[in-house]
């Protein structure tokens, strides 16, 4: 099977076309993001095993068959390209399927283990930029500094799942 697929030409079968990176929802998370956050660099689609990894120990291919295809929608990033905050936009409650409902729990949880936070907007609600400085730098409860690490650089203070079990996210309405 694999001599028959690797002598089929992809190019040729199937064309490809330049597409947006994001869409146009979360342009203007981005550039709203931009505005308020200048001196942050804040980067669109960005896989998570670009920015996340696992102990040597364990199987390299197994971390990418579990995470390899999960793409934060947009990444905060300081000067030196560290991850400071992950800002998810999600469809209103409701407004996606079971799948999708998983994927981005699973996504969530690896998030919050690395110690990443994760801020959930509604695409149809985006705050606004007054608001977005705040939301993003401002450790909410249960995350703290690490010592000696900037006001941002925060992770997990014993943070516990939700009481439905679910890892804890900070979502627009709890901030």
């Amino acid at each position: 099977r694999g001599v028959r697929v690797e002598s089929l030409d992809t190019v040729a079968a199937w064309p490809p076309q330049a597409t947006r990176v994001l869409t146009l929802k979360e342009r203007k998370a981005q550039l709203m993001l931009a505005q308020a956050l200048p001196e942050y660099t804040v980067l669109g689609q960005v896989p998570l095993a670009r920015f996340i990894r696992v102990p040597t120990r364990h199987s390299y291919h197994e971390w990418m068959r579990r995470v390899g295809q999960l793409c934060a929608d947009l990444v905060v990033c300081d000067a030196l390209s560290q991850v400071v905050a992950v800002v998810e936009l999600r469809r209103p409650d409701g407004g996606t399927g079971e799948r999708s409902r998983r994927r981005h729990e699973r996504m969530d949880r690896v998030l919050q283990q690395a110690g990443i936070r994760v801020l959930v907007w509604n695409e149809d609600g985006l705050p606004d930029p007054a608001a977005v400085r705040d939301l993003v730098l401002t450790p909410p409860p249960g995350l703290h500094c690490d010592e000696g690490a900037a006001r941002v650089r925060t992770r997990p203070a014993d943070v516990a799942p939700a009481a439905d079990g679910r890892p804890a996210v900070v979502t627009l309405h709890d901030v």
